[in-house]
């Protein structure tokens, strides 16, 4: 299904901003460290002990990193969308088992810090802002899986649901560690918070794009 002239404009600009994210990858994000550094645990495992995580509770830092590279294919399949009118199955297929790897991630990753915490009786060691992360995080990861299967059901563009999980997992980390190293921000991470408004935006937008349902009652003989 295409988008109406007015809907492809506005799809197009969210299209092209949310390109910020794709920057992001290899822009400082905070304490010189990049996403993409940020895959390689010898170059950036300095950041172990910020917040609540540790080689021994993390194992590797790619976990923080990883979700980033979901900008990539979003970008790369909405210009498809936005080209073509449409995903194959197979291509929606791929994109929501990358979706649900990275979504996985990514929850696990916000309960680690909690469970340490849970585990340790220590409620102490979970400071404020990395409570308002944790919150925020698991809030928007809600919300985000929550449009998701609404727009699959009800929306004028269902085939987007796919593109819609891996921004709801971008949303998710985004989030988590913009709150987390606030007051620490680098230009990545300002590109990244460019990214999470454009993507929250885009997801809001597209659940509101409702199917007409129209009631056809059979031509009486």
């Amino acid at each position: 299904m295409q988008f109406t002239n007015r809907s492809a404009t506005i799809q197009w600009f969210l299209t092209i901003a949310g390109l910020s994210g794709i920057a992001s990858i290899f822009l400082s994000f905070t304490f010189d460290i990049s996403p993409f550094t940020a895959l390689d645990y010898d170059s950036s495992s300095f950041l172990f002990g910020v917040g609540d995580f540790s080689p021994e509770s993390s194992n590797e830092l790619w976990v923080l990193g990883a979700p980033f590279l979901l900008s990539v294919v979003i970008s790369a399949s909405l210009i498809r969308w936005n080209l073509t009118g449409r995903l194959s199955l197979l291509e929606q297929t791929i994109i929501y088992l990358i979706g649900l790897s990275l979504m996985a991630i990514v929850i696990m990753t916000n309960f680690i810090a909690m469970a340490d915490v849970v585990m340790d009786f220590d409620m102490t060691s979970f400071t404020f802002k990395e409570m308002m992360a944790f919150i925020f995080s698991a809030g928007f990861l809600i919300a985000g899986i929550f449009l998701v299967i609404r727009n699959h059901r009800l929306g004028k563009f269902k085939n987007l649901s796919p593109i819609m999980l891996m921004q709801t997992a971008y949303l998710g980390n985004g989030i988590w560690l913009l709150i987390t190293f606030w007051g620490d921000w680098q230009i990545g991470a300002y590109f990244t918070l460019a990214t999470v408004i454009v993507y929250a935006a885009q997801m809001v937008w597209l659940s509101c794009q409702k199917k007409t349902i129209l009631a056809v009652k059979p031509q009486e003989s």
